[in-house]
């Protein structure tokens, strides 16, 4: 009666050895908890008050020009670039954006202080066309917030007065300025939390797919074989020191 080799037993449950699949669950297990800290973390974190208020440039009041507010000049623009440069220096004005829109909110400078002069332009060339700056605030107090941007406007009207001092301009032909809204507020901004969470949940789900699906065992990649027992271990090298044994032990059975 021919008597054939038992295949070792393999501690492999499913198609994935038991070491993999450990492996899997502490991974699984792992992620779990970072989504739990890192929620606790979104829904803890402090949001930020904002202000801003646009100061307006307005040229001087004539018969020909009545109305300030809606009378547009190259030179009461070109006057509110050169407070700007006083104020922010050569290179105050930080990285230029592609848009003029974009705020200290949107760049996540979340206590900070920017005066600007509005950039309309594209790609290739600026473009300043307002007569306007525009004065913005972050922190994490309202009152605060509120005194820096009142300081900054108050600044932008003392530089304004000091430059047409120095020029000797007549006061009947002097540069004013009005602010837009007259009565500017602060803001409190903190984000969308459920959807800041949603977005963690999705890439803590992505990333743990991706470790458990590429650990070794997963679609049908080759398991781990555990180590044979002393008996077979001992016939293995019998065999294998004796192949001629084997073939005549096997020629008999047969």
């Amino acid at each position: 009666m021919a008597h054939g080799r038992l295949a070792p037993r393999s501690r492999a449950t499913n198609g994935v050895p038991a070491q993999g699949a450990w492996w899997r669950n502490l991974v699984a297990a792992a992620v779990l908890l970072g989504v739990l800290v890192a929620g606790v973390v979104v829904q803890r974190h402090p949001g930020t008050y904002y202000s801003t208020v646009d100061v307006m440039f307005l040229a001087p009041v004539s018969a020909r020009n009545p109305n300030a507010v809606v009378t547009t000049s190259g030179s009461v623009v070109s006057t509110a670039s050169v407070v700007e440069r006083v104020l922010n220096g050569p290179d105050g004005a930080g990285v230029r954006n592609a848009s003029s829109r974009v705020t200290l909110l949107g760049e996540r400078r979340l206590h900070d202080e920017a005066v600007r002069l509005p950039d309309n332009g594209g790609q290739w060339a600026p473009d300043f066309d307002e007569q306007l700056l525009t004065v913005e605030v972050t922190g994490d107090d309202p009152e605060d917030v509120a005194r820096r941007r009142d300081a900054l406007v108050a600044t932008v009207d003392a530089t304004l007065r000091q430059l047409q001092d120095d020029q000797g301009v007549d006061r009947f032909n002097r540069i004013t300025t009005r602010l837009s809204p007259a009565a500017p507020t602060v803001t409190y901004h903190e984000g969308n939390r459920k959807r800041a969470f949603a977005m963690l949940v999705l890439m803590a789900t992505v990333a743990g797919y991706v470790v458990v699906t590429s650990w070794p065992g997963a679609q049908g990649r080759p398991a781990v074989v555990w180590p044979a027992g002393p008996r077979h271990r001992r016939r293995r090298a019998a065999s294998t020191s004796h192949p001629e044994r084997e073939l005549s032990s096997r020629s008999q059975v047969s």
